[in-house]
């Protein structure tokens, strides 16, 4: 269990769609959440053949209706991805969450890349740069 987490009173779940989902369902299951939501966001478009993928333009095509009054002045939101790369997806978000709700945030992340625009609050390992992950939900 993720002390910050607890300590921070967290009340709400948002895994982003797609690597995200299984980290934050996890999380939410492991912390008694029930209040967990999923944001579609893509910063990655799909290379073809051999070419792997790489960093796009971000598109949120999945949103948190503004007018949720389950998300409020009192809430605490944990934003989950499965990586922190770059880092322009959890600060997209991040932006997004503040601008439309009052809400108090925290941030997590599986792996976190050293040249990272954002440091999560929460993550479990710091891998290199060059490093490419494949996560079990992937396969």
């Amino acid at each position: 269990m993720c002390v910050l987490a607890e300590q921070a009173k967290v009340t709400h779940i948002i895994g982003l769609s797609r690597g995200g989902l299984a980290p934050a369902c996890i999380m939410a299951n492991t912390m008694g959440i029930r209040k967990l939501y999923s944001i579609g966001v893509a910063s990655y478009n799909q290379g073809e053949g051999d070419v792997e993928d790489v960093a796009g333009e971000i598109q949120m095509y999945q949103r948190i209706p503004t007018n949720d009054s389950e998300i409020d002045r009192d809430a605490v939101v944990l934003v989950v991805d499965d990586i922190s790369d770059k880092g322009h997806t959890l600060n997209h978000v991040k932006d997004n969450l503040i601008s439309n709700f009052a809400c108090k945030h925290l941030t997590a992340s599986v792996f976190v890349k050293p040249k990272t625009a954002h440091l999560p609050d929460i993550y479990h390992k710091l891998v290199p740069d060059d490093q490419w992950i494949v996560f079990p939900w992937e396969e």
